[in-house]
Formats: C-alpha cells, structure tokens, sequence
C-alpha cells in the first residue's frame, strides 16, 4: 500500500471534523488500532472506490479484528465479508460511530462507509469507558 493517505501517523487529539476533512485523519486513526475496530453506520454503501473499505481490508492480515454493525445486509456488507470482516445486522441502529481498541471514539453523522457531505461533522475523542457502554449497549 503506497504512503501517504494510508500512511500511518501520530493519532488524532480530541478534535471535531467535517465531512470534507475528516477522511485522512480517520483513515489514519484506523491505521492506528492495535487490537479492534467497530464501526457502527445505519447504511452501508459505499463506493467502488471506497477508502475505508480499501483501509479496513489492508487491516485484517495485520490482526486487527473488525466488524461493522449495520441495518441491513446488501451486496458492499457482503464485499465487506468476503474481506474477513464482521458484519453484524441490528435493525434498530440509527447513528454512526466508530470504535477503535475500545478507547477511540468517532461519533456524527458522518457515515464513513456510506455517504456524506461537507455540512456533516464528526468529533474523535478518547474514553475508554464510555466506548465500553457502547459496545455493551449493542451487544457486540
């Protein structure tokens, strides 16, 4: 994988993102997990060129466990599987989020493996405790 977007860098302070500048930094923030990743998005749909797919992928021969929580199973939650990732379908799922080794939170309605815009924002904070309640309040 070439350097650059998927270049892993230092990861990022609590800041808040919009959907026009987040991507490098959640990409890299990704590169970042040690042990898991959960993302948690109501709809999966995502281009043939998708990033974070493309990212996630590259993950999974590094050992990194990952699932994504989703409304409904569709042929990107399939492409998703066939990459060795977890897909877990929750009807009543309706905000997006990311946890990466239980302590990293991305929260907003930014939808990384979906659609989104510049007006939509997305904030990335560490706490350990509160991902736990959301992993456990999602039964994953």
């Amino acid at each position: 994988m070439p350097d650059g977007l998927f270049a892993d860098v230092q990861e990022p302070e609590d800041q808040i993102f919009n959907g026009s500048n987040f991507l490098t930094r959640y990409i890299s923030s990704l590169g970042s997990a040690k042990s898991s990743i959960i993302i948690i998005c109501p709809k999966v749909k995502f281009s043939h060129r998708s990033l974070v797919a493309t990212r996630l992928a590259d993950l999974i021969p590094k050992g990194i466990k990952i699932a994504v929580a989703t409304r409904e199973k569709n042929e990107h939650t399939e492409h998703l599987a066939t990459h060795g990732i977890r897909v877990i379908i929750n009807e009543s799922l309706s905000f997006s989020a990311t946890i990466i080794d239980r302590s990293r939170l991305w929260h907003g309605n930014v939808n990384p493996l979906g659609f989104y815009n510049q007006d939509d924002n997305i904030i990335t904070f560490r706490h350990p405790e509160v991902a736990t309640t959301l992993i456990d309040s999602l039964h994953i």
